[in-house]
């Protein structure tokens, strides 16, 4: 009889979850994942400050297991702001504690297209997607840039190109046995036709459509 009292009175608050994760929260405020559902839940609410604060402390105390979780919602709702270099060292602390985080990825790829960075932003989605190939989020925003990168015309083909070789998303190798010369072929009138080798290390990946040659 005394459980049942006891079951009774706590069914009476599952009339939402707010009210719910807030009585458990106050009888175990060391309850870091109902604290996490409590900020998901007030930010879903539109209750903005809230959940930022919420977020903050559990980031701040550091004692749950899953604390990059609440790394990436901060760096979520500065991104939301407009504060993308904010929100850019969150979602970096995130991916720091939890290198496998792939929402922490996908995001960033993302906040790299609102800076306009495209190519690297491509990087970011391409480490998602070696993480958990059936993302969805991930696979669409790659998806979506490769076209807008393979659809790019003549006349802004040559900022794409100084892009690759400049803009900091791709790194030269150091290493002259990376691209080996096979073969050419200069029988069409067009131009010739080179072959080339490519070796890289298996944490490496390159991007076919980005391939460009000059001579």
């Amino acid at each position: 009889i005394p459980a049942f009292f006891i079951i009774y009175e706590r069914n009476l608050l599952w009339i939402n979850d707010h009210i719910l994760y807030t009585d458990t929260l106050n009888k175990n405020p060391n309850a870091d994942l109902i604290k996490y559902n409590l900020a998901v839940e007030l930010r879903d609410s539109g209750q903005i400050s809230k959940a930022r604060e919420s977020f903050e402390e559990i980031a701040q105390k550091g004692t749950w297991r899953d604390v990059y979780k609440a790394y990436n919602n901060l760096g979520d709702l500065y991104r939301r702001e407009g504060n993308l270099d904010k929100a850019l060292q969150y979602f970096e602390k995130s991916i720091a504690i939890n290198s496998f985080h792939k929402e922490a990825y996908n995001n960033i790829g993302a906040l790299n297209i609102e800076k306009n960075q495209l190519l690297k932003s491509l990087t970011y989605f391409c480490k998602a997607l070696r993480i958990d190939p059936s993302f969805k989020d991930a696979k669409a925003n790659f998806d979506r840039i490769t076209g807008m990168i393979e659809g790019v015309d003549d006349t802004s083909f040559v900022f794409l190109y100084q892009d690759i070789l400049f803009g900091g998303a791709f790194k030269e190798s150091t290493s002259t046995d990376k691209l080996l010369f096979k073969s050419q072929d200069c029988s069409n009138p067009r131009g010739c036709l080179y072959k080339f080798e490519a070796r890289f290390d298996k944490n490496e990946f390159i991007f076919p459509f980005l391939i460009v040659g000059t001579s």
